[in-house]
């Protein structure tokens, strides 16, 4: 017998080997970041055994293992619909889902992706005469069902209500490309250096950039960055920290805090996660970085994170309507 190598393959088996591995979930902790699951089929969950606010409510779907539901084309609104009456169809609503304008009056978002309700699809569902923010204090949407529809209205977010979270079905697909096609393919689509290219950096190794334009809310912090193409920042580890650093140190090695980052213990005191990744801070990681004495939550109301307020990096809770410079890291969805 023969021991030399047969290299006659065709052309497929010589330049690539395929992998396919599909998984189905309902929900999936490992993945970094919501957004990237938002091209994936889900199902909805009707929770009518309480009537919570709108933060509290997208706490309890996290807590669950899911989402607060977003409805982004009519596939998906006549499934909720279909949800909706299987659940219990003598019950009209409202229930909350995702959508908030906080930080950004009229512009409403999916929570945590940060997401134009519209965006891809075009799909708006709002109500006749909606949204109105009536009394300039309606930012959050509730999903109404009368008459058979399904139609969005914008609410006081701290007003009580049941709630819709969504599971996501997620389907993986691994392709293992040998390094020759690999080369010719280039960078992977979700390179870090591809979305540094688009957003306008030249450091494709650089995650943190620092905004000292002008100081401003939490949730208007959150819109900005995204405006610019990134996410409001997150801190994971040690490492982060250092990078962190780096970046405060190449804006202005003498500019002083606080920054506003990404965490927030909205609709559950004391339990601060990462909003643009639903992902519990000191969570798998282990990692906090909280200054001597915080959080304390001063007078009840201090419910999201800055970086840098008494110096250096350590985090301290405030009002989240105080006004403060922001930090944005790159967001590396391509979804």
């Amino acid at each position: 017998m023969s021991n030399t190598l047969n290299l006659n393959f065709s052309p497929f088996k010589m330049f690539a080997k395929a992998v396919t591995l599909v998984l189905v979930a309902t929900f999936v902790e490992a993945t970094s970041n919501p957004s990237t699951l938002e091209c994936q089929p889900k199902r909805y969950i009707v929770f009518n055994y309480a009537e919570v606010p709108f933060f509290a409510a997208w706490r309890l779907c996290e807590s669950y293992g899911f989402q607060l539901a977003t409805v982004r084309n009519p596939s998906e609104d006549a499934q909720l619909q279909r949800t909706l009456k299987n659940t219990d169809p003598t019950l009209l609503g409202p229930w909350w889902i995702a959508g908030t304008d906080l930080g950004n009056e009229g512009q409403f978002v999916w929570l945590p992706s940060g997401k134009a309700v519209e965006y891809q699809t075009g799909y708006r569902n709002f109500a006749p005469g909606q949204p109105d923010n009536r009394n300039g204090a309606e930012h959050c949407l509730e999903v109404g069902w009368s008459t058979g529809t399904t139609h969005w209205t914008d609410k006081n977010c701290d007003e009580k209500k049941r709630f819709i979270c969504e599971a996501l079905i997620l389907v993986l697909t691994l392709t293992l490309v040998s390094s020759s096609v690999a080369g010719m393919l280039g960078p992977a689509k979700n390179s870090t250096l591809g979305i540094s290219s688009r957003a306008g950096f030249a450091n494709s190794y650089q995650r943190y950039f620092v905004y000292n334009d002008e100081p401003v809310t939490f949730f208007e912090a959150w819109h900005k960055c995204r405006a610019h193409g990134l996410r409001l920042a997150s801190v994971h580890s040690a490492l982060d920290d250092v990078k962190l650093l780096v970046a405060l140190a190449q804006e202005d090695i003498n500019q002083r805090g606080p920054w506003w980052i990404a965490g927030t213990d909205l609709g559950k005191p004391g339990s601060f996660v990462w909003i643009t990744g639903n992902k519990r801070i000191d969570g798998r990681s282990g990692y906090a970085n909280f200054a001597a004495g915080q959080p304390d939550n001063l007078s009840g109301a201090e419910h999201c994170l800055v970086a840098g307020g008494a110096g250096g990096t350590q985090w301290n809770g405030v009002d989240c309507e105080s006004k403060s410079r922001y930090i944005c890291e790159l967001d590396t969805c391509d979804c």
